[in-house]
């Protein structure tokens, strides 16, 4: 048996089907569990009374359906052994949510999500209380108007992980969590710099951070510090 045998080439497996009809899915994201049944979680919208609303079906009146539409975290977990996907947990949570980022899990973080929501970004996982920090915002910034988390990135290392998070308008801020073990008592988020607004960052081991971007030329930008307390401007712009 020859060892230099070319390996076959990767290919997808058949799809599950694991969707909710009348459902719009806003984020969805893989949950850190370690090597149990992979998870997902997802932020969801049923829309069905909204949609009957508009037909005249629904009792509530016309408009008034979709004003009351509430959104919802739901729990997927894939069952390898039976390779079924069923919805494992699902709760109401704020409407302003709009994007989920992974909180590593494992040995190397408590596991869950950060739920990024209009003025807040709240931590959740199951079982465990909810932890909210409020998202900074400009002191010239109009009480009015909220603040969205548009982009984020995580960076890992053996002792410790943070999270980039981006708001639309470009401000970009590092949150970490205070935790023992799966308990998390606090999330702080401070101010860490301002970059066009992306829809996509990386950490890169190099330490640069990739920006993908819309409308402008792509770029990194570099890390001269990761301290816990003191956060410099990145020196670079590409």
């Amino acid at each position: 048996m020859s060892s230099t045998a070319t390996p076959p080439p990767a290919s997808p497996s058949s799809p599950l089907e694991a969707h909710e009809s009348q459902t719009v899915t806003y984020s969805i994201t893989g949950v850190d569990c370690g090597f149990e049944n992979p998870i997902f979680a997802a932020i969801e919208l049923d829309y069905s009374e909204a949609d009957q609303d508009s037909t005249g079906v629904c009792k509530l009146s016309t408009g008034q359906a979709a004003a009351v539409a509430q959104k919802h975290l739901a729990f997927y977990e894939l069952d390898l052994v039976l390779n079924h996907f069923p919805r494992k947990w699902t709760e109401p949570i704020d409407n302003g949510a709009n994007l989920l980022v992974t909180v590593p899990g494992g040995g190397d973080g408590p596991s869950g999500i950060l739920i990024c929501a209009e003025n807040f970004v709240i931590y959740k996982n199951q079982g465990h209380p909810d932890v909210r920090a409020v998202i900074p915002r400009r002191a010239d910034h109009p009480a009015e108007r909220g603040v969205l988390i548009v982009s984020a990135a995580t960076h890992r290392q053996k002792s410790m992980f943070f999270f980039l998070l981006q708001t639309e308008y470009g401000d970009i801020f590092k949150a970490t969590l205070i935790h023992e073990g799966d308990c998390v008592t606090e999330l702080k988020i401070k101010y860490f710099d301002t970059i066009p607004v992306t829809s996509a960052m990386c950490v890169l081991k190099s330490g640069y951070l990739f920006a993908a971007r819309n409308s402008e030329t792509m770029g990194s930008t570099s890390f001269r510090q990761l301290g816990m307390e003191t956060m410099l401007r990145p020196p670079l712009r590409l």
